[in-house]
């Protein structure tokens, strides 16, 4: 989803997951690169804005770690959760 005049007029940024579970609003990012403490920005600021804050905030990755700068910055998240490429992905 484009969110429009997002942070600025005239500006626009993709988030990649929107939707509503069981009534709660879930906001996410998925990167097939290793995820970055940067990575976390727009979603921290989007939520600040948002009428309605998010329940949570998914960060996922298709690979199998991530930094410990980029857990330290996840744990500074309400809401932040993470899926690596060991929770989604077997090995067979």
């Amino acid at each position: 989803m484009d969110v429009i005049n997002f942070p600025a007029p005239g500006k626009t940024h993709e988030i990649d997951l929107v939707s509503i579970v069981d009534g709660r609003i879930v906001l996410g990012e998925c990167k097939t690169e290793p995820l970055r403490p940067s990575h976390t920005d727009k979603y921290e600021a989007l939520a600040k804005v948002l009428a309605i804050a998010p329940d949570e905030i998914v960060f996922a990755t298709s690979h199998k770690e991530v930094s410990e700068a980029f857990r330290q910055k996840l744990n500074e998240i309400v809401g932040g959760s993470l899926l690596t490429g060991n929770d989604l992905l077997t090995d067979k």
